[in-house]
């Protein structure tokens, strides 16, 4: 009798041990959290690696720089955000928090800082609500016409939700901004994620977001609209706040990928890292010649591929390791994907040709 219990036992054990986490509202992040990340970009990925108890072994992610991703009480910030996205008398535009941001997609044309993301987590879901960026010295809020969706709670496997979002902003002087679109998610994973910071019981979701950027600059009096192709891929844990993982891809190509970690001696981050962490391309936007410069002096032969937004590939060149490097080439209006690598390193960064 005993060893049927004992079996029985065992059994109950192995089910409970490999069921899947639901996530919901109290899993994600708050205002006044902060998260260490690592960010590197050279890694074989595959979106169709997926499944029921599925394992994503991610330990050999090689970290190139590291981050804090910030978010802000609501109630901390300028006057300015406060009366669009924490008024009582107006709360359709409500934010629970600001996630502080370098810069905001869509607006790689203008000179901003102090940027913020804002959304709304409640019971039910959680999506992002405007943004807010620092313009000549004015703090300036943007409400989303069509708020965008993020997750309906609860999370589980097979969870999906469909959306559409948009905005319109003209900035007196500097131009306009506009950005509209629709997405769908599938949560089409659970098991268990493996990286540096550690294991952890996960959701995979898959986001497709399908995209249309309007732009205009008065100073330039330059102007297009762009189609864009975005798939991200973010695994989920339960209490982690944001995403244990998440790897951003645009028109098939891997633009940026985020996970949690530990504090990492910056030495150590350059002993198994490619010196090069990262590049600026100027000016944006561009007109005939441009140059894209390193943060660090490479070691390696230098890669540069430019993409139009089909996928196709339009130019490209090799380079011996150099600080800076110039392109004198003409190129049709537009937006363009550069593909940079040098020994571990590869990123693509977007540039703006007027």
């Amino acid at each position: 009798m005993k060893k049927i219990y004992l079996t029985l036992f065992s059994i109950f054990y192995a089910l409970v041990g490999i069921s899947q986490i639901t996530i919901d509202s109290g899993d994600m992040p708050e205002g006044d959290d902060d998260y260490l990340i690592s960010k590197t970009s050279s890694f074989d990925f595959n979106g169709e690696d997926t499944g029921e108890n599925y394992t994503w072994d991610f330990t050999n992610l090689i970290p190139l720089t590291q981050d804090t991703v910030l978010f802000d009480d609501i109630s901390d910030l300028p006057f300015a955000y406060q009366l669009v996205f924490n008024n009582p008398f107006d709360p359709e535009n409500h934010a629970s928090e600001g996630e502080l941001k370098d810069g905001l997609d869509g607006l790689e044309g203008f000179e901003i800082s102090n940027a913020y993301l804002f959304s709304n987590n409640t019971n039910s879901k959680k999506e992002e609500v405007g943004f807010g960026a620092t313009m000549n010295s004015i703090p300036i809020p943007v409400a989303f016409d069509n708020k965008k969706l993020l997750y309906n709670f609860p999370l589980n496997y097979n969870s999906s939700a469909t959306d559409e979002f948009n905005f319109a902003l003209e900035i007196p002087d500097m131009g306009y901004i506009g950005q509209s679109g629709n997405l769908s998610y599938d949560v089409d994973g659970w098991g268990t994620l493996v990286t540096s910071f550690g294991t952890f019981d996960v959701l995979r979701i898959n986001r497709t977001i399908n995209q249309y950027d309007t732009l205009y600059i008065s100073s330039s009096e330059f102007g297009f609209g762009i189609n864009r192709e975005i798939t991200e891929y973010e695994w989920l844990g339960k209490n982690t706040g944001i995403p244990l993982l998440k790897i951003t891809t645009e028109f098939g190509l891997v633009t940026s990928i985020d996970y949690q970690d530990f504090l990492l001696d910056p030495v150590g981050i350059e002993e198994i890292a490619s010196p090069i962490s990262s590049f600026s391309i100027y000016p944006q936007p561009a007109n005939g010649r441009f140059y894209i410069g390193f943060n660090q002096y490479p070691q390696s032969s230098i890669s540069v591929v430019i993409y139009d937004l089909s996928g196709k590939n339009i130019w490209n060149r090799k380079y011996d390791p150099t600080e800076k490097i110039t392109i004198d080439e003409s190129f049709n209006k537009g937006i363009y994907l550069i593909d940079i690598q040098s020994g571990d390193f590869q990123k693509v960064k977007k540039l703006i040709v007027q």
